[in-house]
């Protein structure tokens, strides 16, 4: 109260993996320094309004009954990549959508086969995201099974 209006509203793009980052922050604690954090500090976004350097956002939803998703926005286009019956721990029946945030904000125009080039190269960018974070990942609970 008193540091930011109510009904204030922002169009940065954020993630959850900034939530951490922003109480430390708030909370005048330090980033420990042996863990970086993969999210921002949105204090500027919340108490002065400002913007943040764009940057992609990747996530990933993975379950054990096969409904597997990953996504990576950048700017204003989203790639959608799902795994409808795919086995567990696998990247089996892979179906990608691109879709274009700025003019279709609902998702509901795939535009994967006017803009294929775009697609492949979000794709890539995806997948060595997803392959970096797994190499240091800590295991969680109900998480797919390793194929160790």
């Amino acid at each position: 109260p008193g540091r930011i209006a109510p009904g204030a509203a922002s169009d940065v793009p954020a993630i959850t993996l900034d939530v951490m980052p922003t109480l430390l922050a708030l909370a005048q604690v330090p980033i420990p320094l042996d863990r970086p954090l993969d999210g921002r500090d949105l204090t500027p976004v919340l108490l002065e309004g400002k913007s943040l350097p764009p940057r992609p956002l990747y996530w990933a939803s993975l379950s054990n009954n096969g409904a597997r998703s990953e996504a990576l926005r950048d700017g204003t286009w989203k790639l959608v990549v799902n795994h409808p019956r795919a086995a567990p721990g696998s990247f089996e029946h892979e179906r990608l959508e691109l879709y274009r945030l700025d003019s279709d904000p609902g998702e509901q125009v795939d535009l994967l086969e006017s803009h294929p080039d775009r697609a492949a190269q979000m794709h890539a960018r995806l997948r060595e995201w997803y392959a970096a974070t797994q190499a240091t990942a800590t295991p969680q609970l109900g998480g797919w099974p390793t194929a160790n």
